[in-house]
């Protein structure tokens, strides 16, 4: 339901992270009270016939900063080694962020 959600909000000229946004809470709300769905959240990339992903993050906000910063080093024609850089500090980030909880 979220991708079907996420594709109207694209079609009616919504950014990604808006769409996204609009679609997760629309979802959420329609299933209210159904489910309690743990949402995760991840990005792929493909890169010289390679896909590429960033860590897997259950805070909507923090998939979204991921997905922008990789479509900003893709857009800029980064080499894989700097995506891979950029997401080995995802990672990074990921792991020190589960060790504080």
């Amino acid at each position: 339901r979220v991708k079907q959600l996420f594709d109207e909000q694209i079609a009616c000229g919504k950014t990604f992270p808006s769409a996204v946004r609009h679609s997760v809470q629309t979802a959420l709300a329609e299933a209210s009270g159904q489910s309690d769905p743990r949402l995760r959240f991840v990005t792929e990339c493909t890169v010289e016939d390679e896909v590429l992903f960033t860590p897997v993050s259950w805070d909507l906000e923090v998939a979204l900063r991921q997905n922008q910063e990789l479509s900003n080093l893709l857009e800029q024609g980064a080499a894989r080694s700097k995506l891979l850089e950029a997401i080995g500090h995802m990672v990074a980030a990921s792991q020190a962020a589960e060790v504080e909880q």
